[in-house]
């Protein structure tokens, strides 16, 4: 599933106050209305299809609301700060330090809420694909068609099988990959080594 949100602008979002996000969303209306002859627009109307920015600010803020609302309390109040704290740019030790966990423990409870956020909010958007993807042959012998790596899988207590990173296409085809790592290797398009 693919939402809209990327987990940088997820957190982008969270670091905004309210204020913020409407003065973002005043100078696009200024600069749009300056670019166009048709008066002051908005960044929904400009044909770019993104909602103002106080539209995707209160989607975010809801869904954190929500994913909050799910937790216990001690944890709730833990991740609340955490991520508070880390849209902000702070450091993932003195986070862990003003909340009195480990810094590993604070890493989770920041990842864990994002991830929770971004599921809340329909899934983390596709990132575009790049130049490199739109070639079907290998990038190093330009024969054979590229692999396509497994989605990598970690099981996560409490939560369950998580995919870390989906199903890709690698930019080698077998042939021209490295041995070890042929058993990342989910179709090999019917080339064989």
């Amino acid at each position: 599933m693919s939402g809209d949100y990327t987990r940088g602008e997820v957190a982008y979002l969270l670091s905004l106050s309210l204020e913020d996000a409407r003065v973002e969303d005043e100078g696009v209306r200024s600069f749009l209305g300056n670019l166009t002859s048709g008066g002051p627009s908005t960044s929904a109307s400009d044909g770019s299809g993104r909602l103002p920015t106080v539209a995707r600010w209160h989607d975010v803020h809801g869904a954190l609301a929500r994913v909050k609302a799910r937790r216990s309390g001690a944890v709730r109040a833990s991740a609340a700060v955490a991520v508070g704290l880390a849209v902000r740019g702070v450091s993932e030790r003195a986070i862990a330090a003003a909340i009195g966990v480990s810094q590993s423990s604070a890493h989770r409870y920041i990842r864990r809420t994002l991830d929770e956020v971004l599921d809340e909010l329909g899934g983390e958007a596709q990132p575009p694909r790049g130049f490199d993807q739109d070639s079907p042959a290998c990038l190093k012998c330009g024969v054979h068609a590229r692999a396509i790596l497994k989605p990598v899988e970690r099981h996560v207590y409490g939560v369950g099988k998580r995919v870390v990173r989906r199903a890709r296409q690698s930019g080698l085809c077998v042939a021209c990959m490295a041995p070890e790592f042929r058993e990342l290797v989910a179709d090999d398009r019917g080339v064989w080594w």
